[in-house]
């Protein structure tokens, strides 16, 4: 899904990904892969199993200064506090998706056991005893208020298998 944070994303790094299909296994360079924000076309049955990646090089003070400063904000601004996949929906051109909920009045919203966190309302969290079905209908009660709200439709970060 290409994921990132702070302007980066992992497939700016990668110099190949190696998949395996069936008994198929490939090897693709960056410039062969279709990506974009969050998003990797695979596929079906698809699977990545290993990526090369591009490092960038610098003193270790630089490099552990750049980490700590980088912890340091998610700290401050995603201190969630209970379980959570990280980010649950894509932000859009322009959009952040947490201020779309937020104008939609859902920052602290519960069904059963799974809330849109009260400190950073892009996240959904377990409160306790939460099942599937909860974050599923959570997810699916803030998309429809924003697109009330805003006309914009969210669409999830994560990815959701299983069982319908």
């Amino acid at each position: 899904m290409n994921a990132g944070a702070h302007g980066e994303a992992i497939l700016d790094r990668v110099e190949s990904l190696t998949t395996i299909r069936g008994t198929e296994i490939t090897v693709t360079k960056r410039a062969g892969l279709d990506y974009g924000y969050r998003r990797l076309a695979l596929t079906p049955g698809e699977i990545v199993i290993s990526a090369l990646l591009q490092m960038t090089s610098g003193s270790r003070a630089e490099i552990e200064g750049r980490i700590t400063a980088l912890i340091a904000h998610r700290q401050k601004s995603q201190q969630v506090g209970f379980p959570n996949a990280g980010s649950f929906f894509k932000n859009m051109e322009g959009k952040e998706a947490w201020r779309l909920i937020d104008e939609a009045g859902l920052r602290g919203y519960r069904i059963g056991g799974a809330q849109v966190a009260e400190a950073h309302s892009n996240f959904l969290v377990n409160r306790g005893g939460a099942r599937a079905a909860d974050f599923i209908e959570l997810s699916a009660l803030v998309k429809e208020k924003v697109r009330e709200q805003s006309g914009i439709l969210l669409e999830e970060e994560v990815r959701i298998v299983g069982e319908e």
